[in-house]
């Protein structure tokens, strides 16, 4: 088959996607909210290629986070053990609920992903809503999980996969990068979802490293942060300025060998691990 018939094939099961789309909006009444960031996915090799991306197989329970209509939960559902799929929309519930009556793999569970409780589950695959792509980033790395591969706008994927030095670089890069491998697997264009988003996504895919790792990030995470408001500076004054916030006289003989001590860089040149170290230093100084 040439690459022209391959591409007449998708573009024919993409329109049939969005008729579909189309005929569940007019039975429900349903409108797609670009507030809410809901974009479905329309493109079914894309399905594929993130599920094979997650290796799921037969022993996964996976979380499908946003399910919409169901369409990727019900392509995750035909290789795992079990599918969580976590939908706030009470319409698109209704729509989940009534296709998945029968199965015995797919759970329906309709609330706001950030305050519910969620069963145990080892992987995820999801097209998530994007105006709380950071809150969803930061509530799945409380989780333990082996994989997730998520779609994201493609400006926030790569804010969370900055190098430092690089001008996208900052807090949410160093945290994503110390408590999990981030890489970016592909981007899609905007026409690959219904309605169309305004920019590009990316496929990003997610490995956490150890359970006491993403602790040590959540206790001095704080500290961290603070350094990172004031990316453009010299490492060492943004500290020292940081002390004093908590009565420390930085010209004390200890404080001085500590910042002494300090990269000669700015903030948004430290590596994760450097910016880690510091803010352990500064919260053993601190005490809290």
């Amino acid at each position: 088959m040439s690459s022209e018939e391959m591409r007449s094939i998708i573009y024919s099961q993409d329109e049939d996607r969005i008729y579909q789309l189309k005929y569940l909006m007019k039975k429900y009444k349903f409108r797609p909210s670009r507030r809410k960031s809901q974009h479905f996915m329309i493109n079914y090799k894309i399905m594929k290629d993130m599920i094979e991306l997650a290796e799921i197989s037969n022993k996964d329970v996976v979380l499908d986070i946003g399910a919409g209509d169901g369409e990727l939960t019900e392509r995750i559902a035909k290789y795992a053990r079990r599918v969580y799929a976590i939908e706030y929309d009470r319409t698109l519930c209704k729509i989940l609920r009534r296709r998945f009556k029968r199965s015995k793999k797919v759970k329906v569970i309709e609330g706001d992903f950030l305050k519910i409780d969620i069963p145990f589950f080892n992987k995820i695959v999801s097209n998530p809503p994007f105006h709380i792509s950071s809150e969803i980033l930061f509530k799945i790395f409380e989780y333990d999980f082996e994989v997730g591969v998520i779609t994201f706008q493609k400006e926030f994927a790569e804010r969370i996969t900055a190098r430092p030095g690089e001008k996208k670089y900052g807090r949410l890069s160093a945290v994503a990068q110390l408590i999990a491998e981030v890489r970016i697997y592909r981007d899609l264009e905007p026409k690959m979802f219904y309605p169309s988003p305004k920019t590009f996504v990316s496929i990003l895919k997610i490995r956490p490293y150890s359970r006491d790792i993403r602790l040590h990030v959540k206790r001095y995470g704080r500290h961290l942060a603070y350094i990172f408001t004031q990316r453009r500076r010299k490492v060492r004054k943004v500290v020292k300025e940081y002390l004093r916030k908590y009565d420390i006289d930085p010209d004390a003989s200890d404080i001085k060998r500590f910042l002494n001590k300090m990269p000669k860089k700015r903030v948004f040149q430290l590596t994760p691990e450097e910016a880690l170290e510091i803010s352990i230093n500064i919260a053993n100084i601190l005490k809290k």
